[in-house]
């Protein structure tokens, strides 16, 4: 039943790309590993990330206006669906963790961020920021979005396609 729903959930969301052809991560059991330091200086790993809910992983530059221009939209699914995990990861080597904590400030943003280690673009195949990736809550790579990240109800009807966890 969960490999159904979560196949179900792939189709759902490859909704959004309408039979675009880029290269993309492949479906997989497991998503690969990718280190970050957080504003605070903390270094973590993406496998470290909870994974008894769904991610929304972002992949933007601080130096980048579509990226600044969609966080809050991010931000905002962030607080109002907890059962969400959201993530966005700096893939710029322009960015350090005092930029990051400068421009989460700057832009009021409350979500957790970090800077991502030398080579997660390349690894990811990121071709184009701001970029999200969707995962199910075993890691499975559900879909991905580059550049069509400018509809402010594009976060919500996503969120929507996972039924929100019963307290």
């Amino acid at each position: 039943m969960k490999k159904l729903l979560s196949l179900l959930m792939a189709a759902l969301l490859a909704l959004g790309r309408a039979g675009e052809a880029s290269p993309v991560l492949p479906v997989c059991e497991s998503f690969p590993s990718v280190a970050y330091v957080t504003p605070e200086g903390e270094e973590r790993t993406l496998s470290a990330v909870p994974g008894e809910k769904p991610l929304f992983l972002v992949l933007f530059a601080t130096w980048c206006p579509d990226c600044a221009a969609f966080l809050p939209q991010l931000d905002a699914l962030a607080r109002e669906r907890e059962d969400i995990t959201v993530l966005a990861l700096s893939v710029s080597a322009d960015d350090t963790p005092r930029i990051l904590s400068s421009y989460r400030e700057a832009h009021a943003l409350t979500l957790p961020m970090g800077c991502a280690e030398a080579g997660t673009a390349g690894l990811l195949r990121i071709e184009w920021i701001p970029t999200l990736i969707v995962l199910d809550a075993s890691g499975t790579l559900l879909g991905r979005w580059e550049e069509e990240l400018t509809d402010p109800e594009m976060f919500p009807r996503l969120a929507e396609q996972f039924p929100r966890a019963e307290n």
